[in-house]
């Protein structure tokens, strides 16, 4: 998709600053609330792909049913974006700070619009410099500790 294919929300369609989106079924809610293909959120700190798909389902008459997949993408492997009228996803890169995956390590991703492709990474950061830093800004403790257990 071109740039107007996409939104970009801190936290949700429907709430973009404080809503979480954390499982299907909130994902489902929030997919009613735009029409772009793809929507990058980041509020959770996790990341996620959530995908909604129109499926026919059989039966006395024949219907559409729609539902929301969340996949997890793993580091070094690209996923493929593939969207369409009956296909739109909501992405999450994790964090560079403050994961809340209990995996210490910094998370990005690196979305591809020619390719179509959302490339997830992992990197290991100086997590005890990190941590000096913070006490030296007086952070909250429970901020600078989670630091060591990713959460």
């Amino acid at each position: 998709p071109q740039m107007d294919n996409l939104l970009l929300t801190h936290a949700s369609p429907r709430e973009p600053v404080l809503e979480y989106i954390l499982t299907p079924t909130t994902a489902m809610e929030n997919f009613a609330c735009f029409s772009e293909q793809i929507c990058l959120v980041g509020h959770t700190h996790k990341p996620a792909i959530y995908r909604w798909s129109l499926q026919e389902e059989a039966g006395v008459q024949a219907s559409q049913v729609a539902r929301v997949d969340l996949l997890r993408p793993q580091a070094g492997a690209p996923v493929r974006l593939d969207t369409s009228s009956h296909l739109r996803l909501i992405v999450n890169p994790g964090s560079v700070g403050q994961p809340r995956d209990n995996d210490v390590r910094a998370a990005f991703a690196i979305l591809d619009l020619n390719a179509m492709t959302w490339h997830y990474e992992r990197i290991a950061y100086p997590i005890e410099l990190t941590q000096n830093q913070m006490r030296a800004a007086n952070l909250p403790r429970r901020l600078i500790d989670r630091l060591s257990f990713g959460w």
